[in-house]
């Protein structure tokens, strides 16, 4: 009941605009985005960060499975009718080049609870499917190049691991991240973070700044060493994780921590910054 292939609606054009669409977003900083979590079959939409609204959704069946990713949309239509499917496609929104699109699908919410508990047989032909009212205010809402996150949500919940310096806390809701990071004695310091796809399936990086607060977290008491450090621009550390699931059905989560290394003179003040992406990484395995 979805078109996700119409080879014959402008196909080259329609790659031309999406790519097109795509710098918009990154260029003009689109404060507007969409996630699809195809684990929840939900619908979310945010403005600078904040989640304004949540709504049922009804993603690809098997075989013709929504492609998780980052994308923007490419273009709009509010009457289009699928050649390939025959079917009416009202307040499509495409975002791929292959012609997916959010659009009204009748009984999404019936649909999306039945894919949520698991049947495949009301899934889409690779679009996602929204019931009419909240098709049309997407559509008054979105532009041409808000991007759309589509994601797993395999990794959403609470994740934890610690070792004998520190412990991480991840609380995840689809691409939005409190990273929650403990030090001993030095305290605790939460950022909001988001999950960057890296490119592998399922594989993610969350950044988190070096910033004043977490230098004096991380135990540079001096102020003068601390300002050296900031004047040396230390690039963002990060975590890259990846959901592991064992035979026995155990789930966690792999992560491996590239953090800032600062080396410091005999007599105490700033000597060399090393940037995360050249210090050695360290492992962790985060579970429930």
């Amino acid at each position: 009941m979805k078109a996700n292939r119409d080879c014959h609606f402008g196909r080259i054009l329609l790659i031309g605009v999406f790519l097109v669409a795509l710098s918009f977003s990154a260029s003009a900083g689109v404060q507007k985005r969409i996630v699809v979590n195809l684990r929840r079959q939900t619908l979310s939409r945010f403005e600078a960060d904040a989640e304004a609204k949540v709504v049922d959704c009804v993603t690809g069946r098997a075989g013709k499975e929504t492609t998780p990713g980052e994308f923007a949309i490419a273009s709009k239509e509010k009457d289009y009718v699928s050649k390939t499917y025959k079917v009416d496609m009202p307040y499509s929104m495409f975002f791929t080049p292959d012609k997916k699109a959010i659009h009204f699908t009748e009984f999404a919410k019936l649909r999306s609870l039945a894919r949520y508990l698991g049947l495949d047989s009301p899934g889409s032909h690779g679009c996602v499917g929204v019931d009419m009212d909240d098709a049309k205010a997407l559509f008054d809402w979105t532009d041409v190049g808000t991007p759309i996150i589509v994601i797993e949500g395999t990794l959403d919940g609470t994740w934890s691991a610690r070792d004998d310096s520190r412990e991480f806390v991840l609380a995840i809701d689809g691409d939005v991240v409190k990273l929650t990071e403990v030090r001993g004695t030095a305290g605790r310091l939460t950022r909001n973070a988001r999950l960057k796809r890296t490119g592998a399936s399922e594989t993610f990086r969350i950044e988190r700044a070096n910033d004043e607060a977490v230098l004096q977290l991380l135990g540079f008491a001096d102020a003068a060493l601390r300002q050296a450090i900031i004047d040396h621009h230390p690039d963002p550390s990060y975590l890259v994780v990846t959901r592991d699931a064992a035979a026995d059905g155990t789930e966690s989560v792999k992560g491996e921590w590239h953090g800032v290394v600062v080396k410091k003179a005999p007599d105490g003040k700033f000597k060399e910054l090393v940037q995360p992406k050249d210090a050695p990484a360290k492992a962790y395995v985060f579970a429930h």
